[in-house]
């Protein structure tokens, strides 16, 4: 479920898998300071996530990060929202660790609530 909070002032995402114990929660706002879009994510598997971005020139929103570990290993997330031709918004989150290929750890579709 997706749904405006706080005012208005931020966007809050509550996901979980239908059938499983997977969950998860985001949390997005637009940062006028740096004219990017934000989002923080933690789920119940400890993973948090703080990427940033905006709309790309496709219109897809777009937004990522990249991490370097004690290893001076170099992870890049890169997730993006794109709206399709019957209202659905499809999510993909792809990963790539040093230079590898990157690789879709989430390909989804959100539908509208009836």
């Amino acid at each position: 479920m997706i749904e405006s909070v706080i005012d208005s002032f931020a966007i809050q995402e509550n996901y979980r898998v239908i059938g499983g114990s997977f969950k998860g929660k985001s949390f997005n706002k637009f940062n006028p300071q740096t004219s990017q879009w934000e989002q923080f994510w933690v789920d119940n598997g400890g993973l948090s996530l703080l990427i940033k971005g905006g709309l790309d020139d496709k219109g897809r929103m777009v937004m990522g990060n990249e991490n370097i570990d004690s290893t001076g290993t170099i992870t890049k997330n890169e997730i993006s929202w794109e709206l399709l031709n019957n209202g659905n918004v499809n999510q993909i989150w792809r990963t790539k660790i040093d230079n590898a290929e990157w690789t879709i750890v989430f390909d989804g579709v959100y539908k509208r609530r009836k």
